[in-house]
């Protein structure tokens, strides 16, 4: 996993976007996440790979992409895009 990724798998912990997500879908979470990563400006994975201070605009809009990209995987939710209930994987 690239060092953008693992950042923004990082930042939507810390900022409790998982915990809303059933054990079972956590990996099907990251892996949104990481994909998304690619719609990212460049500017922006260029900051995140060298380890420069984010703008407050830039990480609002990646708490923004955070909920977009999740909202289907919150408990509760009727719709788990991919999601796959009879892997046993996590």
């Amino acid at each position: 996993m690239s060092v953008p990724a693992q950042i923004i798998v990082l930042l939507a912990l810390t900022h409790h976007f998982f915990d809303g997500i059933s054990l079972q879908y956590i990996q099907q979470a990251q892996d949104a996440v990481v994909d998304e990563i690619d719609n990212l400006h460049e500017d922006i994975q260029h900051k995140l790979a060298l380890a420069n201070t984010l703008t407050e605009q830039e990480l609002k809009d990646i708490l923004t992409m955070f909920k977009q990209v999740l909202a289907p995987l919150q408990s509760g939710s009727d719709s788990l895009p991919h999601a796959n209930t009879e892997s046993g994987e996590s």
